[in-house]
Parts: structure tokens; C-alpha cells; sequence
């Protein structure tokens, strides 16, 4: 029998020290032009007062809720809020982050549609001091998504029903972030498409001093190299194209070799020096990318 959904999309919003900008984002939630929505807060331990304002928005509105939790990260706490979700589409959302009025009219319209399997947004970063950068990332496609490079937001909307067939958030080996990122490599798995839809906008807050779980992450390169052998011992797809690109590029290795063999080592008209120069760099270059 298939399941009767409440509402048509369930809006997980986790919720830890992000007082100061708590009320901005889900303002940005109740602007939405599309209205058939549920928004489940979780409040994961914060110290700060974010419970309160949770509490003031549950009151006024009868399709928020929350509950309190002991400290569990962001993993976790997207999982139990989805256990609770009753609606048809899940739509993660950071808890300092903004949606356009229209954002989620357009990621609903087009999985309406058939045209993909998750529906992403067009990611806008916005600065402390106001300014807006229109971070335009690679398309998601399986081969893009596939080279340790997520191109897409965690807040993308996709069915509830990948979760329950394809397991939720991995809350055991990305404690340093790429949670979501290991979501939409076992959604790519399974042949799933990602669509970017161009008219949908999301709002990335840019926090000073690098503040974010993903700019540390990225400091690190330790937790970087023990991420991308997890992603590679657990995703075909990244086993795939990981290797795919490592025949191309030894093709590529080969065909310089030939030409720097062929028109840089023997040239004969050209002065001493500049030879020199052109033997200098073809061997820097060789003695590099050979493998």
C-alpha cells in the first residue's frame, strides 16, 4: 500500500549555535510562494537561545515543530528529523542559510515533472557585508559528482523514499562534514539524476574567519585523504570515473612525452639558449606528471 503523505515536502532544519541567524532563515521558509510544506527543527544541544525563537515559530505556526536532542552533529540530526517527516519530498536546510521566495516552486515543479530525481538550486553566496558572489559550480553530472567534488548544496530536494530504500545520512565516518556528499554519491549509485535548476536560488551564508564545518574541512588534508578513500571504498561510481580518468591521463602523459620527444629534444634551428630553455622545461614537465 503506498504511503499517504501529510504534506508534499518535509523541511529539515537542524539547529545548533546559530542563534544570530535563526530567524532570518526561517522567515526566508514562511516568504515561500510554494506553501504545502512542513518544517521540522531539530534543536541539537545548542547552548545558545535558538530553542526559544524554535518555540515562538512552532506557536504561531501549525507546520512547524521541534524537538530537543543531546548533542548528536549534523548526520544525525538530519536522520531523526527525517524519521519524523510526513511529507513526499525531503528538503535539508542549514539553519543560517536563506531560501528565494521561489526556490522551492522550482525544485518542486521540476521533480513534479520527471525531469530528474533530485532537484538542486543555484547556490548565491552572501557575505557579512552584504556582498553577493553566484557561485557557479560544475553540472552534477555522475562523472562531475564523481571526482571528489561535490557540486551541489546539501539543501536539494529529492524524494523521501531514497532514504527509506538507500539507507539515510552515514553518521559514523564524516564527523569533518561530506555527510551530503556521500548521500548524493549512493543516490548516483543507483542511477538517480541531479538537476540544477537554474531559476530556483539559495542563499549560502559566508561566514567570517572561516568559520564554516566546510572551509576547516577543507584546512585539513589528513581528513581530506581518509574522506576520499572512504567515498572510493564505498561508491562504484567513484571507482569508476577514478579510474576512467586515470587511463586518459596516462594516455595524455604519453602523447606529450611523444611530442616533446619529438619536437622539442631535436629541434636544431633555434639558438642554444632557447633550446636549453625548451629541454629545462620539458623535462621539469615529464619528470612531473610521469607516471
Amino acid at each position: 500500500m503506498p504511503e499517504i503523505y501529510k504534506y508534499l515536502v518535509s523541511i529539515i532544519v537542524p539547529v545548533y549555535k546559530t542563534e544570530p541567524y535563526l530567524r532570518e532563515c526561517l522567515d526566508s521558509i514562511l516568504n515561500q510562494s510554494f506553501k504545502d510544506f512542513e518544517v521540522i527543527c531539530i534543536d541539537d544541544g545548542s547552548p545558545d537561545n535558538s530553542v526559544e525563537i524554535l518555540k515562538e515559530y512552532c506557536i504561531k505556526h501549525n507546520n512547524f515543530s521541534y524537538f530537543s536532542q543531546c548533542n548528536q552533529g549534523l548526520a544525525a540530526s538530519r536522520n531523526n528529523g527525517i524519521k519524523r517527516a510526513k511529507g513526499k519530498y525531503i528538503f535539508p536546510l542549514d539553519s543560517d542559510d536563506v531560501l528565494d521566495k521561489d526556490c522551492l516552486l522550482h525544485l518542486v515543479n521540476s521533480l513534479s515533472s520527471n525531469e530528474c530525481d533530485i532537484a538542486t538550486p543555484v547556490i548565491v553566496k552572501f557575505f557579512p557585508d552584504g556582498h553577493l558572489y553566484n557561485f557557479l559550480g560544475a553540472e552534477p553530472t555522475p562523472c562531475n559528482m564523481s571526482q571528489y567534488s561535490n557540486h551541489i548544496v546539501c539543501s536539494s530536494l529529492f524524494p523521501k523514499e531514497f532514504i527509506d530504500n538507500y539507507g539515510g545520512y552515514d553518521e559514523n565516518n564524516f564527523e569533518h562534514g561530506a555527510e551530503d556528499y556521500d548521500l548524493w554519491l549512493r543516490f548516483i549509485d543507483q542511477g538517480k539524476k541531479i538537476k540544477r535548476v537554474k531559476s530556483a536560488l539559495f542563499f549560502y551564508r559566508q561566514k567570517e574567519f572561516s568559520q564554516s564545518m566546510g572551509q576547516q574541512f577543507l584546512k585539513n588534508k589528513e581528513v581530506i585523504l581518509k574522506t576520499n578513500q572512504i567515498l572510493f571504498q564505498k561508491h562504484w561510481c567513484v571507482r569508476k570515473y577514478t579510474r576512467l580518468h586515470y587511463i586518459l591521463y596516462k594516455q595524455i602523459v604519453r602523447y606529450l612525452k611523444r611530442y616533446f620527444n619529438r619536437y622539442i629534444f631535436r629541434k636544431e634551428l633555434v639558438s642554444k639558449e632557447h633550446k636549453y630553455q625548451y629541454v629545462l622545461f620539458s623535462r621539469f614537465v615529464l619528470k612531473e606528471i610521469y607516471f
